[in-house]
């Protein structure tokens, strides 16, 4: 049932990545560097507003959290190091179904590996 809303995500996430190094590219040094720059400060802007939703999490009470929310009806045991592991496993999988030759996100990936190295085990 969820399978074309995964896929078309799939799809925007590969579009908008090689639309940032396609406009990367296109750009000289100094409108090159602002580019990266916004585009720096919306990702720390979009974690810290991912990270408010962890401060957010009152055990089911706001419906503001799915993961806190509604994730336990969906799964039981899911674990924090084995979402990221799971999230892993399904942007490889994800991906390798479009051209090889495209640019592929890398700053999550990299980010959810480095915090694994320092996550307990289960």
């Amino acid at each position: 049932m969820f399978e074309p809303v995964v896929q078309e995500e799939a799809r925007h996430i590969l579009f908008f990545v090689n639309w940032v190094a396609w406009n990367f590219a296109s750009k000289s040094l100094l409108p090159c560097l602002w580019f990266r720059a916004r585009c720096m400060a919306a990702l720390i802007a979009a974690g810290f507003s991912r990270l408010s939703l962890v401060g957010a999490a009152d055990h089911g009470k706001s419906d503001a959290n799915f993961v806190v929310a509604g994730g336990e009806t969906l799964t039981v045991g899911l674990t924090p190091r084995r979402l990221l592991e799971v999230a892993l496993d399904e942007d490889a999988k994800r991906m390798t179904e479009y051209d090889p030759r495209l640019p592929r996100p890398r700053i999550m990936p990299f980010l959810a590996k480095l915090v694994l190295k320092f996550m307990p085990r289960d």
